[in-house]
């Protein structure tokens, strides 16, 4: 999966030895807490291997790895607008 931009962003994360990751930093509304949301494109390679999976009758899945401990994270998809 690759970052991407997309319309809400309002900064860019980088680090040395990293991609710059666009983001939306804001406050969560519902937890009164800081909130980064990024926005990741799947692959050629990754879309032909879920659809491979299921064409096979399997579920496939996506993992998530944070560095550093596991905050609260929310994952989801909707219509790319994006491109």
């Amino acid at each position: 999966m690759m970052p991407v931009e997309f319309p809400e962003q309002n900064c860019t994360y980088t680090a040395e030895g990293c991609m710059p990751l666009p983001a939306l930093q804001q406050i969560s509304e519902q937890f009164q807490a800081p909130e980064v949301t990024s926005c990741w494109e799947l692959s050629d390679e990754e879309l032909i291997l879920i659809l491979n999976q299921i064409r096979a009758g399997q579920r496939p899945a996506i993992f998530l790895s944070v560095v550093g401990g596991q905050p609260p994270v929310a994952l989801w998809v909707r219509e790319n607008d994006i491109t």
